[in-house]
Order: structure tokens, then sequence, then C-alpha cells
């Protein structure tokens, strides 16, 4: 005796289901990976242009002064002192005069360490740590 099979088997509709939620899971693990990826892609990119700032030669900067919170850099070339000070999560550089251009956001915490002409920087930007070292004349 042959049964005529009208429509799908519970079976069949509950494995279409599963694959189906797998697949969302799978499409929702890549979004979140992306998301992370384009953060850390952010923060790299706001430490690398902090670094082009300082290492300008537009500015010819030389550290002037260091502290826990500020650190003073003098422009040979347009004679003048900047400050880098770390206010709201937000790492920021102004004159003396005022004003101010902000040059990392969502900043943690950030150290300098003047050793040799060397100015070493560490910021931690969301979580993520940040280190270098770069070639500025000594103290003026």
């Amino acid at each position: 005796m042959n049964k005529q099979r009208n429509g799908y088997s519970l079976v069949e509709t509950l494995v279409t289901i599963v694959v189906i939620a797998m697949g969302f899971n799978l499409m929702q693990l890549a979004f979140k990976l992306n998301g992370a990826v384009s953060q850390h892609t952010q923060r790299t990119t706001q430490f690398y242009r902090y670094l082009d700032v300082i290492e300008d030669p537009q500015f010819q900067f030389r550290v002037r002064q260091v502290t826990a919170s500020k650190l003073e850099l003098f422009s040979a070339k347009e004679q003048q002192v900047y400050c880098l000070q770390l206010a709201k999560h937000e790492l920021k550089m102004r004159t003396l005069a005022g004003g101010y251009m902000p040059l990392i956001t969502d900043v943690d915490q950030v150290q300098w360490q003047v050793n040799s002409g060397r100015l070493l920087t560490k910021i931690t930007i969301g979580g993520e740590r940040f280190v270098a070292t770069t070639m500025l004349a000594e103290k003026c």
C-alpha cells in the first residue's frame, strides 16, 4: 500500500529551523567580530595620528616639561608652547593662548617619560595599550 505525503514531516521542519538558527548565530558572531576589528583599527589610527602630530617636522617639537598629567612641547619653528593633557577621556593638544585639538578619544590612561632625548608614550585607549618611543630634541 502506497501512502501519499502532503507537506513536511515534523523532523524535516525541526532540522530546517535548526539550520536557520545556526545561520543567524554565525551572522551575529561575524558582526561582533567586525565591530571589534573596527574599534581596534580606529584606536590604532588615533594613536598613529598622535605620533604624526608630535613628530611633524612642521612643528619641530622639543620636550619642555613632563608631569604626571601634562606634557609640554615647544615648537622651535613656531616659537610656541603646546600642552598635551588628558581631560574627560580625551587627549587634547592646546596652546597656552587657548583653543585645543582633540588627538585621541576614549583614553583611559596616559604616561609620558623622557630618557636621553626620547619621549616614551604609554596610552591605554578603550582598554587597549599602545606604547611608542619618539625621537625629540632635548629639553629646552
